[in-house]
């Protein structure tokens, strides 16, 4: 719905105009290549080891910076400001200090990025594109380079649905913009790339207990071995039981039949986890068992409202992989895995059965399956050239969907399928002058539904100094429909559509970092993202049903900023600003659920030795729901206490929305409701000891 201003501040403008300012980026960044190329670079301070060359030299040894690396850009291990994006890569100090036990936690504080809910789900949001109803289908999330987006719904889960433990987490890279060049589908507006931590890392035994509002109740327990011929075993295991809200009001339901609008004890979460990660030489294998079952409030799919309607997610996933030279200059890498994941919906609806009408259980249910291989090489030629290249075949054994009434029992549809996909990718990094990277990429993938996807990136990266790095970067992507989307049938609801084609997205995006000493690291973007072919929840005016279709369309401009910086002992800082304007090209109007505004701020603050105060805060402007009208704008912040008690023992105490904040966030057309309250004020307190 449209959004009128009455005015053009200069940050609009500006952005308004983003094109022009991304050919001037690229103008001047032409510029600077013909005056590295033409003059002589200056001679950096001499250093206290002689006979170094420094036109060999890292940024590190030059200045003193530390720099990050990150592997999921390239799929190889590289510095950020040799990356063709823009990174922003989390520890797990970072995680442990501010208390996020999700991902979700985690990306509502990273640049770019947004959360939104609807009590069963969380949302990626990026770069103010978020449709209700989109199930988070449009960021591609990997652990150890294996993909956990399934192959039913293509979902990133972010909660206690993540299979991944956040505790076992080394570090998280979160890489902005198109990567189907190297990932494939799903990888549209970025990549999320877990790195778990290895088998030896840790204490030996580890037992960690939490308590909080909402009847939270966690236990945890990790520990690991290591062999005498050098390999090393870690195992890990999460119980979560919490009771959630005791009651919930709804306005939308607010009638005697109904209860008035209010719903008790029907917001509940169960988790069970179990992890295992082996790691021998340059092989890694590792396991992973989650269960997840949310309780469901909000009467979702018209169903009874205060029936004991649940969602319950179980993944499954076996990973290998394998590295090594392989001689005269190649590196090979091999990875394979099998993922089984399953959702099973509980709903009450009032059924014609053969006993007549009745309250029954509608049991919605899905099974996705696949085993993935991908072989990669890798070489560098000389100097100048680093390429990679490699080939990712998926079998979908099982895309399963079905429905039935559980008693008495009634099988209402079903749809049972398969499918496979292969992908090849090459990329070159080739650095012209020392000064100077061109990164090219190219991926083709191969689908029985529809022409074969090409999808491009090429960055051209320029040092100008040794402190600051100017980048240029175009990519394509797309997304193909999942399983859900070309095959959901609910009787009455929804109906198949099966000649979806993918979506696709082309983006335009001019970064500028800068280290200004030897601890803050600045960063800010321009970018400008075309979507077409959009994928959307429409309904059939002739019979009434949901089904999905293509051809919407947004239009995306925006900018980034940001300032980060650490210190010795602990101290870190980072703040971030985006602007962001997400239109659709045909009506001139704002999309649904896109802020304009997205600021975020964290602060660690050593106390004494190893205890930490850290706080954050979550700024998102006004939004629209499905209806046009606004959801207002909020402010959250949260705080922490942590650090180490003695020599065995660590504790933290977080404060989640310590202002009590109210808010809301859209949902899709799957809800009576066009927004949903979220949680006030909660904490959580946790104990951990090291045996």
């Amino acid at each position: 719905m449209s959004h009128t201003q009455s005015s053009c501040p200069a940050l609009v403008c500006l952005c308004r105009s983003l094109p022009r300012c991304l050919l001037l980026t690229g103008a001047l960044i032409v510029g600077v290549i013909s005056t590295a190329q033409a003059q002589p670079t200056a001679v950096p301070p001499a250093t206290d080891q002689p006979g170094s060359d420094p036109s060999t030299m890292s940024l590190e040894q030059l200045l003193g910076v530390e720099v990050e690396s990150v592997f999921g850009a390239s799929k190889a291990l590289q510095k950020i400001t040799e990356a063709p994006a823009s990174v922003t890569v989390v520890t797990a100090e970072e995680i442990e200090r501010f208390g996020w036990r999700t991902l979700a936690d985690v990306m509502r504080n990273v640049r770019g990025f947004y959360v939104t809910s609807d009590r069963t789900y969380a949302f990626i949001g990026a770069r103010g594109f978020q449709p209700p109803g989109d199930y988070s289908t449009r960021v591609l999330v990997t652990v150890d380079g294996v993909r956990l987006n399934d192959v039913v719904y293509e979902q990133a889960l972010l909660e206690e649905d993540l299979p991944v433990d956040l505790s076992t987490v080394e570090r998280i890279e979160f890489i902005r913009g198109p990567s189907s060049s190297l990932y494939g589908t799903s990888a549209f507006f970025g990549i999320v790339n877990i790195t778990t931590r290895a088998a030896d890392r840790g204490p030996r035994l580890e037992a960690t207990v939490a308590v909080g509002s909402l009847g939270w109740k966690e236990t945890r327990l990790r520990g690991h071995h290591e062999f005498t011929n050098g390999a090393s075993v870690s195992i890990s295991g999460v119980l979560v039981n919490a009771s959630g809200a005791s009651s919930l009001y709804f306005p939308e339901y607010d009638t005697p039949e109904t209860n008035n609008g209010i719903v008790r004890d029907r917001d509940y979460t169960r988790r069970r986890n179990v992890q295992i990660r082996a790691d021998y030489k340059s092989v890694t294998v590792s396991a992973i068992h989650n269960a997840r079952r949310r309780g469901m409030p909000t009467a979702a799919y018209d169903s009874i409202f205060g029936y004991d309607a649940s969602a319950e997610d179980r993944h499954d996933l076996i990973g290998a992989s394998w590295q090594r030279a392989l001689g005269h200059g190649w590196t090979g890498t091999l990875r394979g895995a099998y993922d089984r994941y399953r959702f099973i919906g509980t709903y009450g609806y009032v059924w014609d059965t053969a006993r007549g009408p009745a309250v029954v259980d509608y049991i919605d249910r899905s099974l996705g399956q696949f085993l993935s291989g991908e072989v990669q090489f890798a070489r560098t030629f000389g100097t100048a050239h680093q390429v990679t290249g490699g080939v990712e075949h998926r079998a979908n054994l099982d895309q399963d969907q079905f429905s039935y009434i559980r008693e008495p029992y009634e099988d209402l549809w079903s749809d049972r399928r398969g499918s496979n996909t292969t992908g090849f990718y090459i990329q070159d990094q080739w650095r012209i002058t020392r000064r100077v990277l061109v990164n090219a990429g190219l991926r083709v993938d191969h689908y029985a539904r529809f022409k074969d996807p090409v999808k491009p990136r090429l960055a051209l990266i320029v040092q100008p100094t040794d402190r600051t790095t100017m980048k240029v970067v175009y990519g394509g992507a797309f997304r193909a429909p999942s399983s859900y989307e070309n095959f959901y049938v609910t009787p009455g609801l929804y109906k198949a559509s099966p000649e979806l084609g993918p979506e696709q997205i082309r983006s335009l995006e001019g970064i500028i970092e800068h280290y200004a000493g030897r601890r803050v690291r600045l960063s800010a973007s321009v970018y400008h993202n075309t979507v077409s072919n959009l994928i959307t929840l429409q309904t059939d005016p002739a019979d009434g049903l949901y089904f999905y279709a293509n051809g919407g369309a947004v239009h995306a401009t925006g900018m980034e900023a940001e300032a980060d910086a650490k210190w010795p002992g602990g101290l870190q800082g980072r703040v971030s600003y985006g602007f962001g304007r997400a239109i659709d090209p045909v009506t001139g109007s704002w999309i649904v659920n896109s802020p304009r505004h997205v600021t975020q701020a964290l602060l660690a603050v050593p106390l004494r030795d190893t205890i930490f105060l850290s706080m954050e805060l979550q700024a998102l402007s006004d939004r629209t729901d499905r209806n046009g009208n606004r959801v207002g704008a909020y402010v959250r912040p949260s705080m922490t206490l942590s650090g180490a008690v003695g020599a065995r023992a660590r504790v933290g105490f977080t404060v989640w929305n310590v202002t009590n904040t109210r808010f809301a966030d859209p949902v899709g057309d799957d809800y009576h409701q066009a927004s949903i309250a979220r949680d006030g004020r909660t904490a959580r307190l946790q104990l951990s000891i090291a045996f």
